[in-house]
């Protein structure tokens, strides 16, 4: 079983003056890079989407933002899950855009027992209701397989990362986790992240943020024997790479998505490149889309 996880996109329509480092506003094309990377070379069995999807969750324009990431989402060739983080709208206006998941997903031989509804403490802490610890049992009862939590606050064992965010009552949720033979917990939340921390049978996750250098995500494989692995993959290029992209389109190309001059201009450098190079389709510039996009400029008499 192969799922993707990735957190923390703080998606906005403006930079962010307080926090430099946090590319919310690139945070559209930096999923869309991530989903069609996922898509091509990746090909998991579910996509985990562990909160903060926006960065300002009583901007008037949150539910277009919400929106506009969804659509983004829904072009994954694989199922995902989406659970809101503290900086998203409340979770019943959250899924009123995003589809709830069920509490407990089965995909490929592996449960995913999701927690949207843990309650914000103080510190940027959470913590979970007794009803909701019991799930794990709940979980277990006729299942034999792995089990994964996935939640937007990083759990693990006190005193064993130094992530500063955790559950206020961790230890009571890992010790029920690990009477149930849970295996995993994922989470984002920390953009610094942390991977694989283990604690007997457990192992406790959180992806860095995706909005932030150098733009990551987590592939996680569960095998048949029941080991696992933790893959980083970063969207930017390594420095040493030294590369140049020739072929970038402003929003004068007909097959333009995303881009302008200025974010060409700030994408060079956020994903490492030595140089770029704005090369257009000159079809673009002399004849109108219709014109162009039926190639009736090759094949009849079309005037400039």
């Amino acid at each position: 079983m192969k799922a993707v996880l990735l957190a923390d996109l703080h998606f906005g329509r403006m930079p962010n003056q307080a926090i430099p480092a946090r590319k919310g506003d690139f945070a559209h094309i930096l999923l869309l890079r991530a989903v069609h990377r996922i898509n091509r070379y990746i090909k998991p069995d579910i996509v985990l989407v562990a909160g903060d999807f926006i960065d300002k969750p009583a901007s008037p324009d949150a539910a277009v933002l919400l929106s506009e990431l969804k659509a983004i989402l829904d072009k994954l060739n694989c199922p995902y899950i989406a659970i809101p983080g503290n900086h998203d709208p409340a979770p019943d206006i959250f899924y009123g855009i995003f589809k709830k998941p069920d509490t407990f997903t089965d995909t490929a031989g592996v449960r995913f027992v999701s927690f949207p509804f843990d309650r914000e403490e103080p510190g940027y802490n959470a913590s979970r209701s007794h009803q909701d610890i019991q799930l794990m049992k709940e979980a277990r009862k006729g299942f034999p397989g792995p089990i994964v939590s996935f939640q937007h606050v990083p759990l693990f064992p006190p005193g064993l990362s130094e992530c500063p965010y955790n559950y206020v009552n961790s230890e009571e949720i890992i010790n029920v986790m690990i009477s149930c033979g849970a295996y995993f917990s994922l989470a984002g939340h920390h953009h610094e992240g942390f991977t694989d921390i283990r604690k007997d049978s457990m192992s406790f996750t959180a992806v860095p943020a995706l909005c932030e250098d150098p733009f990551s995500f987590i592939v996680m494989e569960i095998r048949e024997d029941g080991s696992s692995s933790f893959k980083m993959h970063q969207l930017k290029n390594p420095d040493s790479c030294a590369l140049t992209d020739f072929h970038i389109h402003t929003d004068l190309a007909y097959c333009n998505e995303n881009m302008n001059v200025a974010k060409i201009v700030a994408l060079k450098k956020m994903m490492g490149l030595q140089n770029a190079a704005i090369s257009e389709h000159s079809g673009h510039l002399y004849f109108d889309r219709d014109t162009y996009n039926s190639n009736r400029y090759i094949f009849e008499d079309v005037s400039v």
